[in-house]
């Protein structure tokens, strides 16, 4: 059965399941709408998919909360700038986290954000004096805001940095993101253990 739909109709309690993948490609002169989590997808008589076009409007008064943990111990390298990959997300209100090596928070609503973090690294014995870490805010890939340092450890230290509050910063909506980096110079690599020692929250303010 082919049902017409004339200009301005309106079709009540429309249903679409979730694909999770594209469907069938349609026949000649034929389009399907289909739709995944993150919005509605067309795909075409030659099978080009276009999408997604996103089902509502995030608006400027939304709460916007992200709260993630570490999901696996990890390395931070000597020396050298190490983004914090918090894969672990237990809230994400608007999927605005990007989670892996280029873990980032980008949101679609513009505004001023802030964030905590918690982090924990391994006992190590490879600390001597004069040696560092510390651990920074970026947006987009710019330090805006050292977090914490600390400096002359002993041999066999533990340290965390627990609840810092990151400098408001604003958002564009389009563009910008934030990140975390952590860099230390002990002279080898360093362990972030997994769990609830190393998170992140970041909300809109």
């Amino acid at each position: 059965m082919t049902v017409k739909i004339d200009d301005d109709a309106v079709i009540n309690n429309v249903i679409f399941t979730d694909q999770g993948s594209a469907p069938a490609t349609p026949g000649a002169g034929k389009t399907r709408v289909f739709t995944k989590s993150d919005g509605l997808y067309i795909i075409d008589d030659d099978g080009a998919v276009i999408g997604p076009f996103i089902t509502g409007t995030a608006s400027s008064n939304d709460s916007v909360i992200a709260t993630c943990y570490l999901e696996a111990n990890q390395s931070i390298s000597n020396n050298t700038g190490t983004t914090l990959n918090f894969a672990d997300v237990l809230i994400d209100t608007h999927s605005f986290v990007t989670v892996g090596s280029n873990w980032k928070f980008q949101p679609n609503i513009a505004g001023y954000y802030t964030a905590h973090i918690s982090t924990l690294l391994n006992a190590t014995t490879t600390w001597a004096t004069i040696e560092r870490a510390f651990l920074t805010m970026r947006k987009n890939a710019e330090t805006i805001a050292g977090l914490s340092r600390i400096d002359d450890h002993s041999t066999g230290d533990v340290f965390t940095w627990t609840g810092n509050g990151a400098p408001v910063v604003y958002l564009d909506g389009v563009s910008d993101y934030i990140d975390f980096q952590m860099n230390q110079n002990s002279g080898g690599t360093l362990v972030l253990s997994s769990g609830s020692n190393n998170w992140v929250s970041i909300y809109k303010v």
